[in-house]
């Protein structure tokens, strides 16, 4: 949480000195009140809100150096940096239990060919989001899902990557599991009309479940 600027600050030396009576430092302390009631507004449901005065409407967890201690019938929630990652929220339960991830982010970039550009990273939930471009008369119109580790697709979004395209993205896929696994390995891109000739460069986005 940040304060508002104002160019009236918030005085530490309120309540006054000693020997002043509360009504001389009557503007100080209205001052002090009133820097604290737009402080804590922030992020907060005003105090003299109608309901739920004073509730949370956003948190923010600074990034850590390290673990937080927890006692007996504690537990603590913080943001630190994870290895190889950004800063990721992390879930520590009562008397220093082990620590758990609660979220996951990294952006994994794939070696580029000539057919395609890959991407990958992963959300909470256990699903796993790839994205780049491929060049469908390459590529033969298949979009590689590498790492394959994908067991269900729950969506495909396609975008031709051209100024001024001139005929629609194509939208009918077929993928099947193509392991024994029954991991999916590849998206094949059909044409909504057979005599279109559909984008040659395309970007794309897949979710799926791992």
């Amino acid at each position: 949480m940040t304060t508002p600027p104002d160019n009236k600050p918030y005085d530490p030396n309120q309540p006054p000195r000693a020997n002043s009576s509360i009504g001389q430092a009557q503007f100080e302390f209205q001052n002090n009140f009133s820097k604290l009631f737009n402080a804590f507004k922030k992020d907060h449901v005003s105090l003299d809100a109608a309901s739920n005065a004073g509730n949370h409407t956003v948190i923010e967890l600074l990034q850590q150096t390290g673990d937080f201690q927890t006692n007996i019938d504690e537990i603590n929630i913080y943001s630190k940096k994870a290895s190889r990652q950004t800063a990721q929220l992390f879930l520590r339960q009562q008397n220093n239990a082990n620590e758990i991830q609660l979220t996951n982010y990294q952006i994994y970039s794939l070696k580029s060919t000539s057919k395609q550009i890959e991407y990958f990273t992963f959300l909470p939930g256990g699903i796993v989001v790839y994205f780049g471009t491929v060049f469908n008369r390459i590529s033969g119109n298949i979009i590689n899902l590498r790492p394959a580790i994908c067991r269900r697709i729950i969506s495909v979004v396609l975008c031709p990557n051209q100024p001024t395209p001139s005929y629609p993205s194509w939208v009918e896929v077929q993928a099947l599991p193509t392991n024994v696994d029954r991991f999916y390995e590849t998206v094949k891109l059909n044409p909504p009309e057979r005599d279109e000739p559909g984008p040659s460069v395309q970007d794309y986005i897949i979710l799926g479940n791992i």
